[in-house]
């Protein structure tokens, strides 16, 4: 009968029977297992893109937010700039009756020089410290926003970000202060060796900042940005301010301050050495062209300003700052 012939291969080729039915099994459990791992891994791809996109919204938001804060500070810097290092009193002097004449150009051309050197280096001293504390909460923000973020330990409430951000003001007062008294002490023995009557040239200008740049910028500056003395009132602030202490004192802060350093005085450069016949000019006539540069570095929407801004490094050290403190230490470790 059939059924018996059936029966009789079925007994001839169990094993092989058995075999084929394991592998089929496997290979149904196998593309079960495919499926559900290419499921797993398309929703993982879905919720990292959309993380991407949220973290770089955030991102953008605290760029614009720093934009903002450092137009609304600028002219706060430029009244501080000038009550440090003021040309208007020294100037004044000039019109004095028997006034000595060569000794107060002397003492303009050193005031005028450290006005554009004090404008230009605290425009990106403010700039960039500004960067880092908006990048600082913008990335916690976003951290306690994810799940991964919910236990980071820190407060972001709008009195600890107030407080925190008022660090940016200290700047302004003290660390101005005394920024301006080491640019004058660090250019003083320089200024010295020129001579009123002594011809210049655009490359004559060149060397001079190139020479008053590298004597300002043989001391550090992250003490002019966040005196150790600063106080705060709890301990979120304190981490913040401290971890902000750590960031200044970073390769990247220093390539950034170094780009932008080198930025605005080939801009200063360039704008008196168009200004300068190709004959060339003694040095007297030089003072009144920095005389009259200074205010145009410091206005909320000028080309120094605006430049800054979009600088690529200013971008790279904002974008390094709030991706590190954007993830929870678990997702660095996983870097």
């Amino acid at each position: 009968p059939m059924f018996a012939n059936i029966r009789d291969f079925c007994r001839r080729h169990r094993k092989k029977l058995i075999a084929v039915g394991v592998l089929s099994a496997g290979a149904f459990a196998v593309k079960k297992y495919i499926e559900w791992k290419l499921a797993e891994l398309e929703e993982r791809a879905v919720a990292d893109h959309l993380t991407r996109v949220r973290r770089q919204q955030y991102f953008d938001s605290s760029q614009s937010t720093c934009d903002r804060t450092v137009q609304q500070l600028i002219p706060l810097l430029r009244e501080e700039i000038t009550a440090r290092l003021d040309t208007k009193k020294t100037a004044d002097k000039l019109k004095e009756p028997g006034a000595n004449h060569p000794a107060v150009w002397n003492e303009l051309s050193a005031a005028a020089t450290a006005h554009v050197l004090g404008s230009g280096y605290a425009l990106c001293l403010l700039l960039a410290l500004v960067r880092v504390q908006m990048h600082v909460i913008g990335g916690y923000m976003f951290l306690q926003s994810s799940p991964r973020g919910a236990a980071s330990g820190i407060s972001l409430s709008a009195e600890v970000q107030a407080e925190y951000m008022d660090h940016a003001k200290l700047f302004l007062q003290d660390g101005l202060k005394r920024l301006a008294a080491h640019i004058r002490h660090s250019t003083a023995p320089l200024l010295a060796t020129y001579n009123l009557t002594q011809a210049m040239h655009g490359q004559d200008v060149d060397r001079l900042f190139d020479d008053l740049t590298a004597a300002v910028e043989a001391a550090p500056f992250s003490d002019f940005l966040l005196p150790e003395s600063s106080e705060c009132s709890n301990g979120s602030v304190r981490r913040l301010v401290q971890e902000t202490r750590d960031l200044l004192d970073t390769e990247d802060f220093t390539r950034c301050l170094g780009a932008s350093f080198r930025h605005v005085f080939d801009r200063v450069k360039r704008e008196l050495g168009d200004a300068i016949p190709e004959k060339g000019t003694p040095f007297a006539r030089v003072i009144p062209l920095l005389v009259g540069l200074s205010p145009k570095m410091l206005l909320p929407q000028s080309t120094y300003v605006k430049d800054l801004l979009t600088l690529k490094s200013t971008y790279d050290l904002s974008w390094s700052v709030f991706d590190t403190f954007s993830r929870s230490p678990d997702e660095l470790s996983e870097e």
